[in-house]
């Protein structure tokens, strides 16, 4: 309201100065105010949900060098990967999870400690990561460590990559009784 009473003065005003009138004589101008009721408007809102199944992802392929090599730094869950066969590795041999491989990522932890804190010693290491592959075992897997025909085991920090700020631990399956072929998630075994 308060708008179109400014505007209907300053067009009263445009009107004054733009006028016929010649000097000296005076014009009138007459503002009317026009009252709006106020109109009541109904409108339907309509919310339409669509909901789509989408196939669950194949199984991710590692992010390979041209070597077919992984870091042992950038492993994730569900890389699979040959036998690292050594106590310190920085790669590992990637392979694909449809053909035969050793071991198979299944969780990632990280050692509760800030950057600036010192080595806490490999026992105290293998204590978390023992804990924390165990406790997750069966989420990925679908039967509890202890159920199933897996073995378990894991990367960790060393003393010198733990000073670059490595504080993660990758728990990876394999089996006694040969090569895994496909993805170990979810197999019940």
């Amino acid at each position: 309201m308060k708008r179109l009473s400014a505007l209907l003065m300053i067009l009263s005003l445009l009107l004054a100065a733009c006028g016929g009138a010649s000097e000296g004589q005076a014009t009138t101008v007459e503002v009317t105010r026009e009252v709006v009721k106020e109109v009541t408007v109904e409108v339907e809102v309509t919310r339409e949900v669509i909901i789509t199944a989408t196939p669950e992802p194949a199984i991710p392929e590692p992010d390979t060098d041209d070597s077919g090599d992984i870091s042992a730094f950038e492993v994730e869950v569900g890389d699979c990967f040959g036998d690292p066969g050594q106590d310190d590795v920085s790669t590992l041999e990637a392979v694909p999870c449809d053909q035969p491989h050793d071991n198979e990522a299944y969780h990632l932890a990280d050692y509760p400690a800030g950057p600036n804190e010192p080595f806490p010693g490999e026992e105290e290491i293998d204590t978390f990561a023992e804990e924390a592959c165990v406790t997750a075992f069966e989420e990925y897997v679908g039967l509890s460590f202890q159920e199933s025909v897996f073995q378990v085991t894991y990367l960790q920090p060393t003393e010198e990559t733990w000073e670059d700020g490595d504080r993660e631990v990758v728990c990876t399956l394999y089996s006694d009784e040969g090569p895994l072929e496909g993805s170990m998630k979810g197999s019940n075994r």
